[in-house]
């Protein structure tokens, strides 16, 4: 094995931009393509050149690199910490990775295994099951628990053979005890470092393992199938929810609307089923509320309904009255009608005598003279705001009585007047 820096031509202390650069122009050089009359040991040294670039280039194995480099380059012998691992760290001790090929990848590396398995059996205290490595057909299960058992891997061993004192030849205990010690130190350090060393193999070995490739590639194509699922699962969710607040959203606008509609409705019902389509000015019927409302804005039934306001009822009779009527005519009438100034007989009633010749000649006289007075009465009108106000009390002190002259406040307080005192107007 040669030193990574001595392949790629740079320095120890090389950047990684020199790195890069010294391997760019070595991967060009020595690419299988472009030497084909030599393509095996160009295939060799490029591939030896891909290898000392992969370890310098990352931080962290170009460190543990430059910390066992001379281990690396004249490695222990066998007598020390068991197998010699450091020739396994470099693709050049396996050829190829498919089972006819006698030194492949993975006979290579579980020959290695089985021996460090050999070697760990004698010092432990029953037998041990290692996992094993493998070929290249082997199922994930088979691997990835091999994988798993040597990543926190601890050897069994003691390394005593490490020892640097003999603690038969101490003076007493005390000295015993610190050659002990010492001894310790230097067992649990080789522990630590044959540990080490192994854990660090295997990271090398599942990084060039092609099961380990192929299986993540099959795990990424799998997560982003999952993930395309998901997103068009979650795509699908929307919409549904879209199509639920706006399925909502439209029967709550429905139902304000029927609400709407149906209040309209009992408004425009209730006017219909309180009037009947009929006038009771007029005493008319119609089909429709719209035939009505053009009645109404008639002038025979704006003249009906001025009539109908200046007839008085039947006035009310004290009971001192009431004592008299046992003297008084069977003849006598009941009603008396303002508008024509005499009574109504009891055969006659109030309403054939409103519809008689008589009685509309007179009205009629009457609510010529009324719209005159009121016409006058209208030309003291304010126009609006601040005006209105003042001239409001001008106003209310020209409603007289045409007959007594008495000035009255509001038009109900005069027509009560006129009702009362019997003061209408005679043409």
């Amino acid at each position: 094995m040669r030193c990574h820096y001595e392949v790629l031509g740079v320095e120890p202390i090389a950047s990684n931009e020199e790195i890069k650069k010294a391997y760019r122009k070595l991967a060009l050089q020595y690419h299988p393509d472009k030497n084909y009359e030599q393509q095996e040991e160009a295939k060799v040294k490029f591939q030896e050149i891909g290898e000392a670039y992969e370890t310098l280039i990352d931080p962290q194995e170009r460190a543990w690199y430059d910390t066992h480099r001379e281990s690396l380059l004249r490695p222990q012998s066998e007598d020390s910490l068991g197998v010699n691992l450091y020739p396994y760290f470099t693709s050049s001790c396996y050829e190829g990775f498919h089972k006819s090929e006698e030194d492949n990848f993975y006979s290579v590396y579980s020959k290695l295994f089985v021996s460090i398995y050999h070697e760990d059996k004698e010092f432990a205290n029953s037998t041990p099951q290692y996992p094993f490595f493998g070929d290249e057909n082997s199922p994930p299960e088979i691997w990835q628990k091999f994988y798993n058992f040597f990543s926190v891997y601890s050897s069994p061993r003691t390394f005593s053979w490490l020892d640097q004192y003999d603690t038969r030849q101490a003076e007493n205990r005390r000295i015993s005890r610190l050659m002990e010690k010492e001894n310790k130190k230097f067992r649990d350090e080789a522990r630590k470092e044959r540990n080490d060393l192994v854990r660090t193999l295997i990271k090398f070995v599942r990084k060039k393992d092609k099961r380990v490739k192929i299986f993540n590639e099959s795990l990424k194509e799998k997560a982003a199938l999952n993930a395309q699922k998901t997103k068009d699962w979650q795509i699908k969710q929307l919409k549904e929810r879209a199509a639920l607040l706006e399925e909502a959203q439209s029967s709550i606008q429905l139902d304000d609307m029927e609400d709407e509609i149906q209040y309209i409705e009992s408004m425009y019902s209730s006017d219909e089923d309180d009037e009947s389509f009929t006038c009771r000015v007029c005493d008319v019927d119609f089909s429709n509320k719209r035939q009505r409302k053009n009645h109404m804005k008639s002038a025979s039934h704006l003249k009906n309904l001025e009539l109908s306001y200046n007839t008085s009822q039947v006035p009310e009779v004290s009971d001192t009255e009431e004592g008299k009527e046992d003297d008084v005519d069977d003849d006598q009438p009941k009603e008396f009608c303002t508008i024509c100034d005499m009574n109504i007989k009891v055969n006659e009633t109030m309403d054939k005598h409103i519809k008689s010749k008589a009685h509309r000649d007179n009205a009629s006289k009457l609510l010529s003279a009324t719209k005159n007075s009121m016409s006058s009465i209208n030309t003291n009108k304010p126009s609006k705001g601040k005006k209105r106000n003042k001239n409001k009390e001008t106003a209310s002190n020209s409603l007289a009585c045409a007959t007594c002259e008495e000035n009255f406040t509001s038009r109900n307080k005069l027509f009560s007047h006129i009702k009362e005192t019997n003061h209408a107007l005679r043409l």
